[in-house]
């Protein structure tokens, strides 16, 4: 799947418009059998989605507009800061874990700019508890920045740097595929390894 089908993808997932971030410099592939990492999987819909800036990023970004020429400062700043997302999130449905009602969850995204707004569609997210001493996803691009994750408190959007986060429409294929393989039926493992050979997911160019 190209970068620009990947960010195509990404936009109706969403329902709105992102563009590829300055902090990866190559497109990674996904892998579905990530989602056997995800600490707690669920189906919900975002009831509030607000940005953040840490002031470290905010006197960071200062820095950079001070060493910048005029015509770079003018582009650079046409781009609002952000730090992360927060999403508070209704839960419809709990696959893995045990979290109900509502619940608020960091998002950094890697892969793109982090869009201005998310719509109340019922989705599928795969979380992770940061506070877990779990592995990190791998990189699988040449190269990109990987980011610390905010807020230890909060679970955070399951996402391998520069790849697309595990964010679905939950009506769609791949949501569907999730709640498959959490099923309760076979082996959720040998399911995830199928699906991801079926979908062309395995994190592969």
């Amino acid at each position: 799947m190209s970068g620009l089908t990947r960010t195509t993808v990404l936009n109706v997932v969403l329902g709105t418009t992102v563009s590829p971030a300055l902090g990866c410099f190559m497109m990674a592939p996904m892998d579905l059998r990530d989602i056997l990492t995800a600490d707690v999987v669920i189906d919900g819909t975002v009831t509030r989605y607000s940005l953040v800036v840490t002031e470290y990023d905010r006197r960071y970004r200062e820095r950079l507009l001070a060493l910048m020429k005029d015509q770079q400062r003018e582009e650079f700043e046409k781009q609002p800061p952000v730090s992360y997302a927060l999403l508070d999130i209704w839960v419809a449905r709990s696959l893995v874990g045990s979290v109900s009602g509502q619940i608020t969850v960091t998002w950094r995204n890697s892969t793109f700019q982090l869009p201005k707004d998310i719509d109340a569609r019922l989705r599928t997210f795969a979380l992770r508890d940061p506070r877990k001493r779990a592995p990190t996803l791998p990189l699988r691009s040449g190269s990109g920045v990987v980011w610390p994750v905010p807020e230890l408190d909060k679970l955070t959007v399951l996402q391998a740097p520069c790849a697309m986060p595990f964010m679905f429409e939950a009506n769609e294929p791949t949501g569907r595929a999730i709640r498959e393989i959490f099923d309760g039926v076979g082996d959720p493992e040998a399911k995830a390894d199928a699906l991801a050979n079926s979908f062309g997911m395995t994190g592969n160019r």
